[in-house]
Protein backbone atom coordinates (compact mmCIF):
# COMPACT_ATOMS: atom_id res chain seq x y z
CA UNK A 1 0.00 0.00 0.00
CA UNK A 2 1.13 3.58 -0.69
CA UNK A 3 2.40 5.59 2.28
CA UNK A 4 2.25 9.33 2.73
CA UNK A 5 4.85 11.55 4.35
CA UNK A 6 3.81 14.63 6.32
CA UNK A 7 6.76 16.94 7.02
CA UNK A 8 6.77 19.74 9.62
CA UNK A 9 9.89 21.82 9.15
CA UNK A 10 11.18 23.61 12.29
CA UNK A 11 8.00 23.01 14.36
CA UNK A 12 7.65 26.05 16.62
CA UNK A 13 6.33 24.05 19.58
CA UNK A 14 9.73 22.32 20.02
CA UNK A 15 11.52 25.65 20.28
CA UNK A 16 12.10 27.51 23.53
CA UNK A 17 10.35 30.82 24.19
CA UNK A 18 7.70 30.50 21.48
CA UNK A 19 4.57 30.17 23.61
CA UNK A 20 2.02 32.80 22.70
CA UNK A 21 1.64 35.15 25.63
CA UNK A 22 -1.84 36.02 26.88
CA UNK A 23 -3.64 33.42 24.76
CA UNK A 24 -6.44 31.52 26.40
CA UNK A 25 -6.38 27.77 26.08
CA UNK A 26 -9.35 26.88 23.90
CA UNK A 27 -8.77 23.15 23.52
CA UNK A 28 -6.05 20.51 23.50
CA UNK A 29 -2.51 21.81 23.22
CA UNK A 30 0.19 20.32 20.99
CA UNK A 31 1.43 17.87 23.63
CA UNK A 32 -2.08 16.37 23.97
CA UNK A 33 -2.39 16.03 20.20
CA UNK A 34 1.07 14.47 19.91
CA UNK A 35 0.31 12.04 22.74
CA UNK A 36 -2.87 10.94 20.99
CA UNK A 37 -1.07 10.51 17.67
CA UNK A 38 1.91 8.63 19.16
CA UNK A 39 -0.45 6.28 20.98
CA UNK A 40 -2.41 5.48 17.80
CA UNK A 41 -0.49 6.70 14.73
CA UNK A 42 -1.98 6.58 11.24
CA UNK A 43 -0.63 3.32 9.75
CA UNK A 44 -0.53 4.81 6.23
CA UNK A 45 1.33 8.02 7.13
CA UNK A 46 4.82 8.88 8.37
CA UNK A 47 5.04 12.16 10.29
CA UNK A 48 8.43 13.91 10.23
CA UNK A 49 9.34 16.75 12.59
CA UNK A 50 12.58 18.26 11.28
CA UNK A 51 14.52 20.88 13.26
CA UNK A 52 16.99 22.56 10.92
CA UNK A 53 17.31 26.02 12.38
CA UNK A 54 17.43 25.14 16.09
CA UNK A 55 17.88 22.33 18.59
CA UNK A 56 14.67 21.15 20.28
CA UNK A 57 14.18 22.45 23.82
CA UNK A 58 14.20 19.46 26.16
CA UNK A 59 11.89 21.33 28.56
CA UNK A 60 8.94 21.37 26.14
CA UNK A 61 6.04 19.03 26.86
CA UNK A 62 6.00 17.99 23.22
CA UNK A 63 9.57 16.71 23.21
CA UNK A 64 8.93 14.83 26.43
CA UNK A 65 5.94 13.14 24.76
CA UNK A 66 8.08 12.16 21.76
CA UNK A 67 10.86 10.80 23.98
CA UNK A 68 8.33 8.77 26.00
CA UNK A 69 7.32 6.94 22.80
CA UNK A 70 10.87 6.59 21.42
CA UNK A 71 11.60 3.17 19.85
CA UNK A 72 7.87 2.39 19.88
CA UNK A 73 5.95 4.63 17.49
CA UNK A 74 8.66 7.33 17.43
CA UNK A 75 12.20 7.35 16.06
CA UNK A 76 14.47 10.23 17.08
CA UNK A 77 17.62 10.97 15.10
CA UNK A 78 20.06 13.27 16.90
CA UNK A 79 22.60 14.89 14.60
CA UNK A 80 25.58 15.93 16.69
CA UNK A 81 28.89 17.38 15.55
CA UNK A 82 31.51 14.64 15.28
CA UNK A 83 34.80 14.97 17.11
CA UNK A 84 37.91 15.01 14.86
CA UNK A 85 38.63 11.39 15.92
CA UNK A 86 35.06 10.25 15.11
CA UNK A 87 35.13 12.09 11.77
CA UNK A 88 38.43 10.45 10.76
CA UNK A 89 37.04 7.06 11.75
CA UNK A 90 33.84 7.58 9.70
CA UNK A 91 35.83 8.75 6.68
CA UNK A 92 38.16 5.72 6.85
CA UNK A 93 35.22 3.32 7.21
CA UNK A 94 33.28 4.77 4.26
CA UNK A 95 36.33 4.85 1.98
CA UNK A 96 37.22 1.25 2.89
CA UNK A 97 33.62 0.10 2.44
CA UNK A 98 33.52 1.53 -1.08
CA UNK A 99 36.98 0.28 -1.98
CA UNK A 100 38.66 3.66 -2.40
CA UNK A 101 42.40 4.04 -2.02
CA UNK A 102 43.71 7.57 -1.53
CA UNK A 103 47.34 8.62 -1.39
CA UNK A 104 48.37 10.24 1.89
CA UNK A 105 48.43 13.73 0.39
CA UNK A 106 45.05 13.12 -1.30
CA UNK A 107 43.49 12.11 2.04
CA UNK A 108 45.00 15.17 3.74
CA UNK A 109 43.67 17.42 0.97
CA UNK A 110 40.21 15.83 1.22
CA UNK A 111 40.00 16.42 4.98
CA UNK A 112 41.19 19.98 4.58
CA UNK A 113 38.67 20.81 1.88
CA UNK A 114 35.62 19.36 3.65
CA UNK A 115 36.41 21.57 6.69
CA UNK A 116 35.54 18.92 9.32
CA UNK A 117 32.04 18.48 7.87
CA UNK A 118 30.72 14.93 7.53
CA UNK A 119 27.92 16.24 5.29
CA UNK A 120 30.49 17.70 2.90
CA UNK A 121 32.36 14.38 2.94
CA UNK A 122 29.18 12.49 1.94
CA UNK A 123 28.63 14.96 -0.92
CA UNK A 124 32.22 14.35 -2.01
CA UNK A 125 31.67 10.60 -1.81
CA UNK A 126 28.80 10.93 -4.29
CA UNK A 127 31.10 12.82 -6.67
CA UNK A 128 33.76 10.13 -6.26
CA UNK A 129 31.23 7.44 -7.19
CA UNK A 130 30.52 9.28 -10.45
CA UNK A 131 34.23 9.92 -11.09
CA UNK A 132 34.86 6.26 -11.88
CA UNK A 133 38.27 5.79 -10.23
CA UNK A 134 39.05 3.85 -7.07
CA UNK A 135 42.65 5.02 -6.67
CA UNK A 136 42.79 8.76 -6.20
CA UNK A 137 45.67 11.20 -5.87
CA UNK A 138 45.79 14.80 -4.74
CA UNK A 139 45.00 16.20 -8.19
CA UNK A 140 41.85 14.05 -8.33
CA UNK A 141 40.67 15.49 -5.01
CA UNK A 142 41.46 19.04 -6.12
CA UNK A 143 39.33 18.38 -9.21
CA UNK A 144 36.43 16.81 -7.28
CA UNK A 145 36.13 18.96 -4.16
CA UNK A 146 35.30 22.65 -4.37
CA UNK A 147 37.68 25.18 -2.91
CA UNK A 148 36.87 26.54 0.51
CA UNK A 149 37.96 30.20 0.79
CA UNK A 150 38.47 29.85 4.57
CA UNK A 151 40.77 26.87 4.01
CA UNK A 152 42.87 28.88 1.60
CA UNK A 153 43.05 31.78 4.06
CA UNK A 154 44.79 29.42 6.50
CA UNK A 155 47.01 27.99 3.76
CA UNK A 156 48.00 31.50 2.80
CA UNK A 157 48.88 32.29 6.41
CA UNK A 158 50.81 29.05 6.97
CA UNK A 159 52.87 29.52 3.83
CA UNK A 160 53.49 33.22 4.49
CA UNK A 161 54.61 32.67 8.11
CA UNK A 162 56.88 29.78 7.12
CA UNK A 163 58.43 31.97 4.37
CA UNK A 164 57.22 29.63 1.62
CA UNK A 165 56.92 32.14 -1.24
CA UNK A 166 55.80 29.57 -3.84
CA UNK A 167 53.12 28.19 -1.50
CA UNK A 168 51.94 31.70 -0.62
CA UNK A 169 51.41 32.62 -4.26
CA UNK A 170 49.72 29.26 -4.97
CA UNK A 171 47.24 29.88 -2.13
CA UNK A 172 46.74 33.43 -3.39
CA UNK A 173 46.02 32.18 -6.92
CA UNK A 174 43.48 29.60 -5.68
CA UNK A 175 41.71 32.28 -3.62
CA UNK A 176 41.53 34.53 -6.66
CA UNK A 177 40.09 31.61 -8.63
CA UNK A 178 37.35 31.20 -6.00
CA UNK A 179 36.28 34.84 -6.21
CA UNK A 180 38.80 36.91 -4.24
CA UNK A 181 40.07 38.90 -7.22
CA UNK A 182 41.35 41.86 -5.24
CA UNK A 183 44.22 41.29 -2.79
CA UNK A 184 42.84 44.14 -0.68
CA UNK A 185 39.74 42.00 -0.03
CA UNK A 186 41.85 39.02 1.08
CA UNK A 187 43.93 40.79 3.72
CA UNK A 188 40.98 41.89 5.94
CA UNK A 189 39.58 38.34 5.89
CA UNK A 190 42.98 36.96 6.84
CA UNK A 191 43.31 39.53 9.65
CA UNK A 192 39.83 38.69 11.00
CA UNK A 193 40.74 34.97 11.27
CA UNK A 194 43.89 35.85 13.23
CA UNK A 195 41.89 38.11 15.59
CA UNK A 196 39.50 35.23 16.35
CA UNK A 197 42.44 33.15 17.59
CA UNK A 198 43.90 35.84 19.79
Amino acid sequence: ADRRAVILSDPYFLKSGTRAAGKKKTGKDNSDLLEAYCTAPNPDTDLYLICRGFSPDRRTKELKVLEAHENESVLIFRFLKLSPRELNQRISEELRKKGYQLTDDALAELKERISDSYTEFLKTLDKMDLYGKKQLNRKDIEHLVSLNPDTNIWKLGDCFLSQDAAGTFRALDTMKASGYQDVRRILPVFASRIRKIY
